[in-house]
């Protein structure tokens, strides 16, 4: 096992650790194997509280008793250590399939001396040893300029991952080919920003115009063809008139996105208010992702933004913010469904000091994550865990995160993947201003493992 050191953490003792380093090969050996993992989950979403809309709770759901947890359930994480792929990079997703284990992200290097961050991908083939791919994520037509990948997920046609106008698609991890999604236009171009994926059937969501936060944009959604090609998605009614679809899971019943959609123009200081059950940011459904429709009851995410779901507990189960007045406070909401049409929202009061949830993983293996800074400014992680989306157990803050960003979490049929990364100091530094400035700091991504995941 020369090259790689899997490091414990959770103050474990060495031998717990040794059977953790053995359970990190199970986790990724049955990952790689089964091909089942749901796609990362989490992105950004920039809709807002409902204009006009009260700001009374919707009826909630009685939580069922605490799950019981198995051991270590999110409590005991391992990371990888030793990956000099890793250095200068930051990973933002992770794909597992029976090709291997593929991460994307970004990472430092050297372009005409100038050093400047790039899209990179990593493979492996037991989730241990990482090696960053030699591809070049860049304009088709302009090979000068560096595109973005926003996500990744395994599909029975291989890796497919997604960003800015592009699809990318490789069977290993290393060699990949690019398609424009479309039609667009330079003023209306297409910006992918997720992916997921059933059997038969990838889908992309993203917007039409200019990526990034400025201009206005439409929501929009591609499904991948057999021939290669990308065939641009329906969406059904004035509600989807603008805005973006930030994220989509996939689930046995078909696919759920979710994002800043309305049927107003965000940025219109002038446009009439619309119909207010119009502007709330609900979840749009899909059987096979080429017809789109907002779900029919939005009353459960009136005046809440959602920032995550997942394929988990009965079917789907998300996570947001309600801002209980126009300014806040704010308070963490969960809600589950059983198809990804109706919604019921959750008693998530377990969840109060949630702030900026984020939720990860999937099946029975749901995890809440919320990132706060400590009282010296080091970043934190706290982890919330649920086999059913219903109940929740707070697992504390895990220090196994201290000083490092966790950007998502995957689940496993035998754990839990967490992915981000953040500064790591050198040798008798602590990542302070002044090592940070004196240079005894440096950047590299991260990933952690679980090895027996929530409800397990």
């Amino acid at each position: 096992m020369a090259g790689w050191s899997v490091r414990p953490f959770e103050g474990a003792p060495r031998a717990r650790a040794r059977v953790a380093a053995l359970a990190v090969l199970a986790v990724l050996g049955l990952a790689a194997c089964s091909g089942r993992v749901p796609p990362p989950t989490g992105a950004p979403t920039s809709s807002g509280p409902t204009p006009g809309a009260s700001a009374t709770p919707a009826p909630t759901v009685a939580p069922t008793p605490a799950p019981t947890l198995g051991p270590g359930a999110g409590l005991t994480w391992v990371t990888v250590a030793g990956q000099p792929s890793f250095d200068g990079a930051m990973i933002l997703g992770v794909a597992a399939g029976p090709a291997g284990i593929v991460a994307i992200g970004w990472a430092e290097m050297e372009v005409n001396g100038v050093p400047e961050q790039r899209t990179s991908a990593w493979r492996s083939s037991d989730g241990v040893a990482w090696a960053r791919s030699g591809m070049s994520f860049v304009d088709l037509t302009r090979p000068e300029t560096p595109l973005t990948l926003s996500a990744v997920s395994w599909s029975d046609r291989g890796f497919v991952a997604v960003g800015d106008n592009l699809a990318w698609t490789s069977g290993d991890g290393e060699r990949w080919s690019a398609v424009e999604l479309g039609p667009a236009t330079p003023r209306t171009g297409a910006c992918a920003s997720a992916v997921a994926a059933r059997p038969g059937t990838v889908v992309a969501t993203g917007s039409f115009g200019p990526c990034g936060s400025g201009g206005s944009r439409k929501p929009a959604a591609w499904v991948a063809l057999a021939d290669g090609g990308w065939q641009v998605a329906r969406i059904v009614g004035p509600e989807g008139a603008f805005g973006s679809f930030d994220g989509i899971v996939a689930g046995s019943s078909g696919f759920v996105a979710y994002g800043g959609v309305s049927a107003v123009d965000a940025r219109c200081d002038t446009c009439p208010p619309p119909d207010p059950e119009l502007y709330v940011g609900a979840p749009w459904f899909s059987a096979d992702g080429l017809t789109w429709t907002k779900v029919t009851d939005v009353k459960p995410f009136r005046s809440a933004t959602i920032s995550g779901i997942v394929a988990g507990g009965p079917g789907f189960v998300a996570v947001g913010t309600e801002a209980l007045g126009m300014s806040g406070p704010f308070t963490t909401v969960v809600w589950t469904s059983t198809d990804g049409r109706t919604w019921q929202r959750v008693d998530a009061s377990r969840l109060a000091a949630a702030a900026d949830a984020r939720i990860g993983g999937g099946g029975r293996s749901l995890v809440i994550r919320s990132t706060d800074p400590a009282p010296d400014g080091t970043v934190r992680t706290r982890l919330w865990a649920s086999a059913d989306g219903l109940a929740w157990t707070d697992l504390g803050w895990r220090t196994a995160f201290v000083g490092r960003q966790v950007m998502g979490m995957m689940a496993t049929s035998t754990g839990l993947i967490a992915f981000g990364g953040g500064m790591i100091p050198d040798p008798g530094a602590t990542c302070d201003k002044a090592d940070v400035v004196a240079g005894r700091c440096h950047q590299a991504g991260a990933i952690w493992f679980s090895p027996v995941g929530a409800g397990q």
